[in-house]
């Protein structure tokens, strides 16, 4: 059923006119005529009774009437939900994420983001840097959150917190009574480091 033609019938039907009808859709009479006579015809029944120029609705056009009022509320529905959409943040963000950045700074960032965008849902992919970096490169992350600098150039990055790292030593460490070592001291002791691809070890 065409809604054109549906909402010529209404503006017929509620001011028991063609004329006025067709001035209040901006039609002319003869058109707002042919719409409710297509209706008439494709429903087998008689809208409206004629008398003079005044129409008076028959049993089924108080019927349709009843639909179709239902139907143009339903879509002014339909149009409203959509106008909010468009304002509205959903869908699934996909984050790589390297592991100190995954314990320290995404649970505050994603806690504010959740509560500014409810209706999105995380995926958090815990990798070390190179990886995250090599997969956001290769467009499989959307964004990735790391501890080092990525030397891609098509590849934007920006600063998200400061971190500062320190050398931890037994008690017991040779250099324990003087409260100094040297570099070379330093780099001749056994370490235990993070894993090769860790922005903390690069």
């Amino acid at each position: 059923m065409d809604i054109r033609k549906l909402d010529a019938f209404c503006k017929v039907y509620e001011m028991q006119n063609f004329s006025k009808a067709g001035e209040v859709m901006f039609l002319s009479q003869p058109t707002i005529s042919s719409h409710v006579a297509n209706l008439e015809e494709q429903l087998g029944v008689r809208l409206f009774d004629r008398l003079g120029r005044k129409v008076i609705p028959t049993q089924a056009g108080h019927v349709l009437y009843r639909g179709a009022v239902a139907i143009f509320e339903n879509l002014d529905q339909a149009k409203a939900s959509i106008e909010l959409l468009r304002d509205k943040v959903v869908g699934e963000l996909i984050i790589g994420c390297s592991t100190i950045p995954s314990l320290t700074i995404v649970p505050d960032v994603l806690s504010g983001f959740s509560a500014k965008y409810p209706d999105v849902s995380f995926s958090i992919n815990t990798l070390d840097s190179s990886e995250i970096i090599k997969r956001v490169s290769d467009g499989e992350f959307p964004v990735g959150i790391v501890g080092q600098e990525p030397d891609d150039d098509q590849l934007e990055s920006y600063l998200m917190s400061e971190d500062e790292v320190v050398v931890v030593a037994s008690p017991n460490a040779p250099w324990s009574d003087s409260g100094t070592v040297s570099l070379d001291a330093l780099t001749a002791m056994p370490w235990v480091m993070r894993e090769k691809g860790s922005g903390t070890r690069n």
